[in-house]
């Protein structure tokens, strides 16, 4: 489809990225919903991007979806430095709940997939008693290794077909959700499919987010870390010096 935005994607460090602020991504987000089309929306950060590099089938993945934000400070600074004119950081935990309110607002139906047994039906009931008009027309937390299991996907998009959602929110984990997301949107068709990994524990309730001053210093990967050090070690210490040598290697070019 063509949008308003169309002008506002850049490349950074091989991958797309569109230069929007967070109402001007909903704005898109609500637009595309109206559509026909199947479209795919997702946030890069270091972890997103590390796993683009070492991934093919996440970096096309990446290439093909409609609309990518960027959902991290120190990947944002430096494609700023770059000359990619970014407004802001848009975090995933922020920008899904705005897109369940607008989504309330505007009579779009809402599917969660994804999270731990009983996680997702969690988020389900805690939007709906935030957001009473919201459709939420499906919650599923699918089988681990359901990517490699014909007959769990086969399952999957048959439920997405009966339910028709406008929006899915496909919380899988990078980079389970966006490769799922790009090979079988066209299948389930949901007119907007959103690859937004641990949001759903977020909307259960289950983690709690960063004070917003945290947020604002661009240190939320350190609270998280408090939180959680043994799961995100390999992401915070590990992968952020594969992220450097992407930027050094292109600089050189």
């Amino acid at each position: 489809m063509t949008s308003i935005f169309d002008d506002k994607r850049y490349d950074f460090l091989g991958v797309p990225v569109d230069a929007l602020a967070s109402d001007e991504a909903l704005e898109l987000v609500r637009e595309l919903a109206r559509d026909a089309e199947p479209s795919h929306v997702l946030f890069l950060n270091v972890d997103v991007m590390v796993k683009a590099d070492k991934n093919p089938a996440l970096k096309d993945a990446i290439a093909h979806c409609d609309l990518s934000l960027m959902d991290g400070k120190p990947p944002l600074k430096v494609a700023q430095k770059r000359g990619i004119p970014l407004p802001e950081k848009v975090s995933g935990s922020d920008f899904v709940p705005a897109v369940c309110a607008m989504a309330e607002r505007e009579g779009f139906s809402v599917f969660i997939l994804g999270g731990k047994d009983g996680v997702p039906e969690m988020a389900r009931d805690n939007l709906v008693a935030e957001h009473p008009g919201l459709k939420v027309v499906g919650a599923y937390s699918p089988m681990f290794g359901f990517e490699k299991d014909s007959a769990e996907l086969e399952k999957i998009n048959k439920m997405l077909v009966e339910a028709k959602p406008d929006i899915l929110l496909a919380c899988l984990s990078c980079p389970k959700q966006e490769i799922f997301v790009e090979g079988n949107r066209d299948i389930y068709r949901a007119p907007v499919s959103i690859s937004c990994g641990a949001t759903v524990d977020f909307l259960a309730g289950n983690v709690q987010r960063a004070p917003e001053w945290v947020s604002r210093a661009g240190i939320e990967w350190l609270y998280r870390f408090l939180k959680e050090p043994k799961r995100l070690f390999r992401r915070y210490f590990i992968d952020s010096w594969h992220f450097l040598a992407m930027c050094f290697k292109r600089s050189a070019q």
